[in-house]
């Protein structure tokens, strides 16, 4: 009966402990995990400063930064990994 009673507490203790980490925005980017096989995830790259176009397949794009919507600022992160869902194109050009 002891026991059985020891282990109850050290259960609760592990689940109770996980459940309390704190969530700090450390401003570092979330890491992704690395996959065994391809995203499927195609991306076009317009490169209009060197009038260049670039295809990438397999990619994983990290979008970050403030969203701002009417008059607040958020922060954003979105990873796209599936290709069978997302179709990226970036464009890259000068500011006139």
């Amino acid at each position: 009966m002891g026991k059985l009673l020891i282990l109850i507490i050290c259960l609760s203790f592990l689940i109770f402990a996980g459940a309390q980490e704190p969530s700090v925005d450390t401003g570092i980017p979330p890491q992704v995990e690395q996959e065994e096989e391809g995203t499927h995830l195609h991306v076009v790259v317009l490169d209009g400063m060197n009038d260049k176009l670039f295809e990438l397949d397999n990619c994983k794009v990290l979008v970050q930064g403030k969203l701002r919507l009417v008059n607040d600022n958020f922060n954003y992160t979105k990873t796209f990994l599936e290709g069978d869902i997302y179709e990226i194109t970036i464009s890259i050009r000068k500011k006139i």
